[in-house]
């Protein structure tokens, strides 16, 4: 039997744990722990979540394949009701009227109506190319949004502290929380969310 695609994730039980070496990061910031804690724990989970739903989407191939079955699927299904001798069909018929006071001829209708533009549908779809939102990976965007928050959290919260430590004690606090692609040095960690920034203003593509 042919494998289906596999199932993306939508969403479910989010974790919004924060390992016990970001929180040792995050007792060292000169500033208030409790501003940071509750916010980070929540934008993890939200990252998490996007994460899981973006590393689940099928290649574009799998998709469109498997749209191109299912429209294969109800064609069948189409000319397997078709092909219900008179006799059966009639029996449906009364069955259905007696359990749910319904007309089979309305019913059939109505189904062949729907399943058909379903069909139509579907098979339309998979013949359209991949547009850039339904590719897989993201590159590093989504980490780097998260990092671009963290940081501006960390700023709000250590005033102290200045804009390049910050992003770059950010970086050390996702890393440690077990977020992966984060800058390697402060430098880069300001880029990165010089980046984003630029990117949420309209200012880049």
């Amino acid at each position: 039997m042919k494998k289906r695609i596999s199932k993306q994730w939508t969403g479910g039980t989010t974790d919004e744990s924060i390992s016990g070496r970001a929180l040792d990061l995050i007792d060292e910031l000169p500033c208030a722990k409790d501003c940071i804690i509750s916010p980070l724990s929540r934008s993890l989970g939200r990252y998490r979540d996007f994460k899981k739903f973006r590393d689940t989407e099928p290649q574009p191939a799998a998709t469109y394949a498997h749209l191109k079955a299912t429209a294969k699927t109800i064609q069948r299904l189409l000319d397997d009701i078709r092909l219900i001798p008179s006799s059966e069909e009639a029996l449906m018929a009364w069955r259905m009227y007696q359990a749910w006071n319904i007309n089979y001829s309305e019913f059939e209708n109505d189904l062949n109506e729907k399943l058909t533009r379903l069909m139509v549908l579907l098979d339309a779809i998979s013949q359209q190319p991949a547009s850039p939102s339904t590719k897989k990976g993201g590159g590093r965007h989504l980490e780097h949004s998260l990092l671009t928050d963290t940081a501006t959290l960390i700023e709000g919260s250590c005033p102290s502290l200045g804009k390049l430590e910050a992003a770059g004690r950010a970086a050390s606090i996702l890393t440690a929380a077990g977020v992966q692609n984060m800058p390697s040095t402060p430098r880069k960690a300001r880029d990165a969310i010089l980046h984003i920034l630029k990117r949420r203003n309209g200012h880049a593509p």
